[in-house]
């Protein structure tokens, strides 16, 4: 239950359950809000020599982040094509106002970044990682595309053999 002083509790955001049950977790709750202004503030209180306070008011916290550090944070960490395209189903037709082009933009460059590397996969193995290429399916067997597939360690352990006097493996 959210607190008096929680945002949720001062104002109603769109909730999409239907794009959270699909992805995890609903694109809304990041995108429903004003990505420029802070949230927060702080007490500035002016005194004079003695100290006695002059002047009281509240001014925009400039140390707390603002909603788009969190956005482009969170943009930054997708790593599935499909969440970004309910992303953008959010942003261009479920909130109330029109699309943001800098949320758009944001979400296309992240898409670009994860055509070019490849997607995370659901599940990763035990063991040391392995760069994305690994995961993708292989239509030749080369014996070079063999050695793409082994580990740094296990590359590091050939290499060791050769020129330890060992015949290449």
């Amino acid at each position: 239950m959210p607190s008096k002083h929680s945002p949720s509790s001062s104002r109603d955001r769109v909730e999409c359950p239907d794009i959270a049950e699909e992805i995890g977790h609903d694109p809304a709750r990041f995108l429903d809000r004003d990505l420029a202004e802070s949230e927060h503030y702080r007490l500035d209180i002016d005194r004079d020599s003695s100290g006695s306070v002059v002047d009281c008011r509240l001014v925009p916290d400039q140390h707390c982040s603002t909603g788009a550090a969190l956005v482009k944070a969170v943009i930054n960490g997708i790593d599935h094509l499909d969440v970004i395209d309910a992303w953008i189903e959010v942003e261009t037709q479920r909130l109330d106002r029109g699309p943001r082009e800098s949320v758009i933009a944001l979400l296309n460059q992240r898409r670009a970044e994860l055509q070019e590397i490849g997607e995370r996969p659901d599940r990763m193995h035990a063991g040391p990682r392995l760069p994305p290429e690994w995961y993708h399916e292989d239509d030749g067997d080369d014996q070079e595309d063999d050695d793409q597939q082994l580990t740094a360690m296990e590359r590091l352990q050939n290499k060791q053999a050769v020129t330890d006097g060992g015949e290449e493996r």
